[in-house]
């Protein structure tokens, strides 16, 4: 009788224990936060957690209706709809690679409570990528503010912010960042590339989100950053000894200064930076004075990197954009 009655204890804590743990990761909720973006009326970092109001949701559902329309996913892309009539139509940036069925959820950007749509696609590989679309649902036809694949602009996977949506400048309206590699190191690993932060303001004539011409505050404190980093590491190089972060952690700092500099409208200035503060600390082994890099000293290897850049750039929609090429 005792054993009968341990035997039914058992099970029942076993019940118990399987009703109070079966949630799966489908159960909890997709949030993209980004913490440590700046704004520009204080230096206090804002801090968006799972509950704001206004945090991003992605999911992978079927069908949605939101504001009267229709929102129909599948691997081919989205569709949206409404009294059965398709307004529009978003490809699967993936689709074509096998790829998963994209992501959408809704967002507000422009100032109101009203919120827009967002749709993600990925765009394959183990670090990488994924397309942005924003579409305005407000009026009777949907109307697309922002899209990623019209300048080549795509988000790196390992940032946790999507689209980093902050009034930076205080209008009431969110500037969006997209966080990418537009220049890649034949010598560096993937994950260890220059990742850019391109900014995006809304244009109320255009209707869209266009690329900022100029340096965001938040970006200008990176930069600032990041110069200061340089200068300690070129002391130690100076000195006779390497940077701590490695050559690829060296050469992607100065050049990601550098290409920030290009993507926010002043060229000039990221190539008079490159020129002005790379320095080469691979030492020949039979003169350890010299410092090359791939045979080239530093005057040379500078000018290899900026015909590199210019090179990798130059088909690039968003600088053809920024510099009307």
């Amino acid at each position: 009788m005792r054993s009968l009655l341990i035997f039914f204890l058992v099970i029942g804590v076993s019940i118990f224990a399987c009703q109070t743990t079966n949630i799966t990761t489908s159960d909890l909720p997709v949030t993209n936060v980004r913490p440590t973006v700046e704004p520009v009326i204080d230096s206090t970092p804002i801090v968006e957690t799972a509950k704001s109001k206004n945090t991003l949701e992605l999911s992978e559902e079927d069908e949605v209706d939101h504001g009267g329309f229709s929102i129909k996913n599948s691997v081919l892309g989205l569709s949206i709809e409404k009294a059965g009539k398709r307004l529009l139509f978003l490809k699967n940036e993936g689709g074509d690679i096998g790829g998963p069925a994209g992501q959408f959820g809704f967002q507000a950007f422009l100032g109101t409570t009203e919120k827009q749509l967002v749709y993600n696609t990925w765009t394959g590989g183990n670090h990488c990528c994924s397309y942005f679309t924003i579409v305005d649902l407000s009026e009777n036809t949907p109307k697309i503010i922002f899209h990623g694949p019209d300048y080549d602009v795509q988000h790196n996977g390992e940032i946790e912010d999507p689209l980093g949506a902050q009034d930076i400048d205080g209008d009431g309206i969110k500037e969006i960042v997209q966080s990418w590699r537009p220049y890649r190191f034949d010598e560096c690993a993937e994950v260890s590339q220059p990742i850019i932060d391109t900014f995006f303001k809304y244009d109320k004539t255009a209707k869209r989100y266009l690329p900022m011409k100029e340096i965001a505050p938040v970006e200008s404190k990176w930069i600032e950053k990041m110069k200061k980093e340089v200068t300690v590491m070129n002391d130690k190089i100076r000195r006779g000894e390497n940077p701590e972060d490695g050559s690829c952690g060296y050469r992607i700092t100065v050049v990601g200064i550098t290409l920030n500099y290009i993507f926010t409208g002043k060229e000039k200035e990221g190539y008079d930076y490159l020129k002005a503060n790379y320095m080469n600390f691979d030492r020949e082994r039979e003169n350890p004075e010299k410092a090359v890099y791939n045979g080239r000293e530093t005057a040379e290897t500078i000018k290899f990197y900026e015909k590199a850049i210019r090179k990798q750039l130059k088909d690039n929609k968003l600088y053809k954009y920024l510099y009307r090429r």
